[in-house]
C-alpha cells in the first residue's frame, strides 16, 4: 500500500446535529478535524502509523458506544419472583 491509499475520510455526525470531517492518513502520520464550516479544529501530525490507529481505533469505539442504543443488563430486567 502506498501513502496516497492509506488516506482516510470520514464524518461524524453529532447529536447536536452538528458535522465533523476527519481525514486521517496512517503512512503519513496525521489527523485532521474539520468543523462544518471546513474550518480545522484539530491537527494532529508527526505521528508514527501506530498512534495514527490506536487513536483511530479509540475515537470510533467512543463514536460506536456514544451514538448506539443501550442495552439492558440483566440485572435491569423485571422478575415476577421478587415483590
Amino acid at each position: 500500500m502506498n501513502a496516497s491509499n492509506s488516506k482516510r475520510v470520514w464524518i461524524w455526525k453529532q447529536l447536536q446535529g452538528r458535522f465533523f470531517k476527519v481525514i486521517s492518513d496512517p503512512k503519513q502520520g496525521y489527523i485532521h478535524v474539520y468543523n462544518e464550516k471546513n474550518e480545522m479544529v484539530l491537527k494532529k501530525e508527526n505521528l508514527t502509523e501506530d498512534q495514527v490507529k490506536l487513536i483511530e481505533k479509540h475515537f470510533l469505539d467512543i463514536v460506536v458506544n456514544n451514538s448506539a442504543p443501550k442495552k439492558k443488563s440483566c440485572t435491569d430486567s423485571f422478575d415476577p419472583m421478587v415483590a
